[in-house]
């Protein structure tokens, strides 16, 4: 994981490859972004909870 955004609803995340993927609270669901975002702030433990909760549940990808 490179980098991450916050939105309001939302969380964007910039993997080392370059993409950029979007998770909502439509998709993977709001549990699931509300921990991502705590895992973000925190600096640790977002690679991991993406790689064995949400995997390809995005809503999207976007252009970097």
């Amino acid at each position: 994981m490179r980098a991450f955004a916050l939105l309001p609803d939302a969380i964007a995340l910039r993997f080392s490859d370059g993409s950029v993927y979007l998770y909502t609270h439509d998709r993977p669901g709001a549990a699931h972004v509300r921990a991502m975002r705590e895992r973000a702030m925190a600096g640790r433990g977002l690679s991991t909870y993406v790689s064995q909760h949400v995997q390809q549940r995005y809503a999207g990808k976007l252009d970097a």
